[in-house]
Order: C-alpha cells, then sequence, then structure tokens
C-alpha cells in the first residue's frame, strides 16, 4: 500500500490524518484537532453497529472511510453544537419542509 507509513500502517488513519492537517492549514484556522481553543466538530461512530465488532481503533476508522460511510455516524457535532443525535438532525422537520416547498416551486414553475 503506497499510502501507508511506518509509523501509521492504517492508510484511513493517515488519510484521516492528513485531512485535518491540510484543512486547517488551508482554512488558516485553529481546527482539525480536540483541544483548547480548537472548534469542536466531530462525530460518533455507532459502537454497536455490527460491522465494527471486535475491530481495532484504526480498523474502525478504515471501515468507516472506505465500506460503510453514513450507515456508521451516530451523532455529529459541529462547533460544541449536537447536529445529528441518534441518526436525526436536529432540523430535519424544517429542512425536509423548506425541501418539499422547493420541488413544488421547481415542479409548478417548470
Amino acid at each position: 500500500n503506497v499510502l501507508a507509513r511506518p509509523d501509521q500502517p492504517s492508510t484511513g488513519a493517515s488519510l484521516y490524518q492528513d485531512a485535518l492537517a491540510g484543512g486547517a492549514q488551508a482554512l488558516g484556522l485553529p481546527v482539525g484537532a480536540i483541544a483548547p481553543g480548537r472548534r469542536a466538530d466531530f462525530l460518533a461512530l455507532d459502537a454497536d453497529h455490527p460491522d465494527l465488532a471486535g475491530k481495532a481503533r484504526d480498523a474502525v476508522l478504515d471501515t468507516w472511510i472506505f465500506a460503510q460511510g453514513r450507515s456508521l455516524i451516530r451523532d455529529v457535532i459541529a462547533g460544541g453544537h449536537i447536529v445529528v443525535e441518534n441518526r436525526r438532525h436536529k432540523e430535519r422537520e424544517r429542512i425536509d419542509a423548506a425541501y418539499r416547498r422547493t420541488l413544488r416551486k421547481l415542479l409548478h414553475d417548470a
């Protein structure tokens, strides 16, 4: 694997760490780490999901990045605020209503 490094054999972990560092650098903002003074953006995976059973930390990250994606995400915190809890967006009803209004308008105006 050309992306694996001796200090980090997990491709997913390498990509994730590089994305965090690169994103923080590109934005010029104190993001990309859980630390004092940093913006609190993170997500929680569903530890009870069968696809994660018995997997080590890096294997969990690899599974999320390369295989399962959204189905493993349980909670999302953005700017220190819970946005998604137990797979349900806090603004789901408002977003759904706005989507329906927009779709009706597009179909009506077409």
